[in-house]
Formats: structure tokens, sequence, C-alpha cells
């Protein structure tokens, strides 16, 4: 089981699927006798009020993509996300349950330990200044990202919408470091896995961050300068990592005229090595001809 500095945390994997009360009926949250949510529609069919949800929340997590809910990445923030996204839908939006909660055979976070869990949880993420000192390399900033995602997701602090709300939180928190998150980007079914496993070990779901984070990288170099789809992911990791300590992003040229970072010869070097790797793998490319394209003067 995974920590927080050295004291327990909970933890938990299931990130789409709903999440249900522990007992038969939930009274404090459903009609009687049924698993529907009571709901500002008086909807009593699980279904119908499903397919209402989903079309209520797509909406409006479109609309926070364009004017996102700022916030200082608490608890607090956290429940202002959700209370946007689900206003429209339930009475109690935005506020924490009020009941235990689990998915499978996997609990989450007790109710009566709620408020002290998610204090330990954000008060460590705080004290990491919300990752914002390690964002400059990819690999550190996908790790504490996997870490924390894990951690609030074993909270779910509300009876339902915990998924939508979290990655919104989280798309905000990777935004705020430089990074676009975008969920549609994900393999579905990986990403769900990568949360399974984020019980024990949050590695698959770093890589998961890391693959999109990369990609979008890759996309702006070759965009830019088409011959950069053939650099390595180890040095398109190094660019990013001068580019971010830079604050912007440059040229691949200026890179040999950084001189106060320590990386930038390997970085130089290395991107020369992964282009004369491609003119012995495809015989019609020149390296000195791709080198030159991208401002390269050696």
């Amino acid at each position: 089981m995974k920590t927080l500095s050295k004291a327990p945390t909970l933890k938990v994997g299931a990130f789409y699927e709903r999440g249900f009360s522990m007992f038969s009926y939930d009274k404090a949250y459903c009609y009687p006798k049924t698993n529907v949510l009571v709901n500002k529609f008086g909807i009593k069919n699980f279904d119908e009020l499903s397919k209402t949800e989903e079309i209520i929340t797509i909406e409006k997590i479109r609309e926070l993509q364009i004017s996102p809910v700022k916030g200082s990445f608490d608890i607090e923030h956290l429940k202002t996300i959700h209370k946007y996204i689900f206003q429209d839908i339930y009475e109690w939006a935005g506020k924490l349950r009020t009941v235990d909660i689990a998915k499978g055979n996997t609990l989450f976070a007790l109710e009566r330990h709620l408020e002290s869990t998610a204090d330990y949880i954000f008060t460590a993420l705080k004290k990491e200044n919300n990752l914002l000192d390690i964002k400059v390399t990819v690999d550190q900033y996908t790790d504490r990202l996997a870490f924390y995602s894990g951690e609030i997701n074993m909270l779910h602090p509300f009876r339902e919408g915990n998924g939508r709300s979290l990655r919104e939180f989280l798309r905000c928190l990777a935004n705020e470091a430089g990074y676009e998150l975008n969920w549609s980007g994900f393999d579905r079914k990986a990403v769900y896995n990568a949360f399974v496993k984020s019980t024990l070990d949050h590695k698959p779901l770093k890589e998961e961050f890391k693959k999109q984070f990369l990609e979008n990288e890759r996309k702006w170099y070759v965009n830019r300068y088409p011959h950069a789809c053939f650099l390595s992911s180890g040095t398109l990791e190094k660019c990013i990592s001068i580019n971010r300590a830079m604050g912007k992003k440059q040229n691949l040229g200026q890179i040999k005229n950084l001189g106060d970072i320590p990386i930038h010869k390997d970085v130089l070097w290395d991107i020369v090595n992964d282009f004369k790797e491609a003119a012995l793998k495809y015989q019609r490319v020149n390296c000195k001809k791709i080198i030159k394209k991208i401002d390269l003067e050696l």
C-alpha cells in the first residue's frame, strides 16, 4: 500500500464506473428501494438519469475547458469543480458524501475520515508547491502527478461524479505547470487499467501521462520542423527540459547557445545521433540536410 510521506493513505483505482453505497438501498441519496439518485428532474429510472446526466455534464465540462474554475488545488477547489458540473442535477453537488461507498471489492475512504484524509492529501500536495517545482522534468512531474491522481481518486469525496471532477481538477493542475492533459486523447481502457493498478503502483498511470505529454511536444516540434519526427523519446525529453527551464519553447537551433544549461551539449549530440540513425534506416534521408533544415549549424 502506497503512502504519502510516512502516513498511510487509502487508495483505489476505479475511474469510469459509478460508485455505490455499501448498503442495499442508499436512503440518504436514492429514491426508496432503488439505486437511482434523487435528482432535480425527478427521474426515477436509472438509465434515463444516466443519459440525462451525461448530456448535461459533457456540456459543463466543455465550458470548464474554456473557462476553468480557479482555486488553490485543495479540497475546496475540487468541491467547486464538482458543484459546477453537477449543480443542475443534484442538490448535494459540491458537498462531501455522508455515506461510505465502494466499487467491486474496493472500499473508498470512510465517510468519517473524509475531511482529515482530504486535509492530509492536499496539504502534502501544497508542500510540493502543487508540483510546480518539478515541472521542468517530464519524468519527475508525471510521477508525482500520477501519485496524487491515485490518492485523490481513493478519497472519492462525493456520492457520484468523482471521476469527472477529478479529471477536470488534474487537467487544471497539469495546465498550471504548462502541460496539456487531454482525456479524450487517452486509450480509455489503458488509462482505466492504470487507475486500477494505481491502488498499489502508480507507475502505469505515470507512463500514460508521460506518453501523452511527450506526444504533445513531438507534435509541436514536427509542426515547426517536420524532420523532428526522427527524435527519440529520450532526446525529446531533454528538449522539453530545456524549453521549460527557459520558460518557453525554443527553436532546436538555439539549443547550442544555452551554455548556462548543463545538459545542452548532450541534447545537441543526441539530436545529431537520432538523425544519423534515421539516415541509415531511411536511405533517402540525408542527415546533413535534415540538420540544416532545423538550423543546427555544427
